[in-house]
């Protein structure tokens, strides 16, 4: 492939957000193409996230073909209210332009008019496939974090449980409230919780909240003592290296939610954490694949499996050993660019 001049409507300017250093970013810099933000004359692709004007190509017409970069499953209809207040309120701030409706409505309109669009989990591409075509399903690169080998915790250490992850995604902790009360370990374990301090209610920047206080609403009834720490790359590393392992407990009731990809995952699989995790599609895939006994479907199996992960070395370490596994075989470096390969190849 010739070397390309880029042009990307992403999440931040300068490329630092997760999002675009963790996808596009990582693949143009490893194969020396020329990423410029917010440019749609004299480039040879463009690439729309899903943070971009989504009516960009009912604006313009440009010669270069067109990927949408859509991460999360905004193809299928949230709740009703909350599908409706999302597109109003983008069109509202200028985000998107022309008249408001449903987000996941204009989210359809141009993935049908891209030339190719990029999700993120097989269980995204095989919903929209179909009706779009050109999908490819690609997950973050995760090569910013360690790989950390499976160290065992003192029998003296109190055991912690660590989460991370957006504010938004901290109601599914909800559903640990009662396990964490009943499990054996209750008492002595540690509660370590990994988000942005300050969050935003409305489009990532809108209407500030404090993080603790919606902990509070999920699992402030547990004893067992909770921090919040800042999300950095380098606390998320410390925090793993003196936790037992972590939990991905997700809002079952949420579309959005239960169709995330499995990045956080195998970022703590990498991190050298065993990790149960809800019963969604991904998780239920990957944890197959893998051979490992992690997903809990109810209130019983996340008893059941906190006090064996903290109990068991032996299971904890299996879990970690097939999760970077897992790791090795499908989701090494050299696998994730090739799959950007053939994305961008079949719009060239």
């Amino acid at each position: 492939m010739k070397k390309l001049r880029i042009g990307y409507y992403g999440y931040s300017s300068d490329f630092s957000h997760p999002a675009d250093r963790r996808r596009i970013a990582f693949w143009a810099k490893d194969r020396g193409h020329d990423l410029v933000s917010n440019e749609s004359s004299n480039v040879d692709l463009i690439v729309l996230s899903e943070r971009a004007n989504l009516r960009f190509l009912n604006r313009q017409k440009p010669k270069a073909p067109v990927i949408f970069d859509l991460i999360d499953a905004y193809f299928i209809r949230d709740k009703l209210l909350n599908d409706s207040l999302r597109g109003t309120l983008k069109v509202a701030t200028k985000q998107i332009s022309g008249p408001p409706n449903l987000f996941s409505s204009m989210v359809k309109e141009l993935a049908n008019a891209a030339s190719a669009v990029i999700c993120s989990s097989t269980e995204q591409q095989a919903l929209i496939q179909n009706r779009f075509g050109n999908v490819h399903a690609i997950l973050d690169s995760h090569d910013e974090f360690p790989l950390i080998k499976f160290s065992k915790r003192s029998p003296s250490e109190s055991p912690g449980l660590l989460w991370e992850g957006m504010a938004a995604t901290l109601s599914g902790l909800k559903q640990l409230e009662q396990p964490i009360i009943f499990s054996q370990h209750h008492e002595k374990l540690r509660v370590n919780i990994l988000t942005d301090i300050i969050y935003f209610r409305a489009l990532g920047k809108y209407a500030p909240a404090r993080s603790e206080a919606l902990l509070q609403k999920q699992i402030g009834k547990i004893s067992a003592p909770f921090k919040i720490t800042p999300w950095t790359i380098t606390n998320l590393v410390d925090m793993a290296l003196v936790s037992s392992f972590s939990v991905i407990p997700i809002n079952m009731r949420s579309p959005l939610q239960v169709l995330k990809p499995e990045n956080r995952l195998l970022i703590m699989w990498r991190l050298g954490l065993p990790c149960l995790t809800s019963a969604t599609p991904s998780y239920l895939r990957v944890a197959g694949e893998a051979g490992v006994e992690t997903v809990c479907s109810n209130e019983s199996e996340w008893i059941e499996k906190i006090d064996q992960v903290i109990s068991d070395d032996a299971f904890a370490e299996f879990v970690v050993n097939s999760g970077q596994k897992y790791l090795k075989n499908h989701h090494n470096r050299e696998m994730l660019l090739k799959k950007w390969d053939r994305a961008v190849e079949s719009v060239l």
